[in-house]
């Protein structure tokens, strides 16, 4: 096969090779649960105290909510 410009070789077939279990294949999977619960304008309108929460803060237009769903593998999760 001759190089192509910048002398790199096209390649014609990709081959497939398996790879060893992602070791945070179940951490993943529980971020991928994660879903939204309510919106609250006040603080007596938020949800009772379950444990640990994550607060995400930034300018607007700063990618927090690509952020979120990117961590959560989701697209649709946090929106704008």
């Amino acid at each position: 096969m001759a190089p192509r410009a910048g002398g790199r070789a096209r390649v014609a077939n990709a081959v497939a090779v398996p790879h060893a279990p992602d070791p945070n294949a179940a951490r993943l999977a529980y971020y991928r649960r994660a879903s939204f619960l309510t919106s609250a304008a006040r603080l007596d309108q938020a949800p009772p105290d379950r444990g640990w929460e994550v607060a995400f803060a930034g300018r607007s237009n700063s990618g927090k909510s690509s952020a979120i769903n990117r961590l959560c593998d989701q697209k649709a999760l946090a929106r704008t």
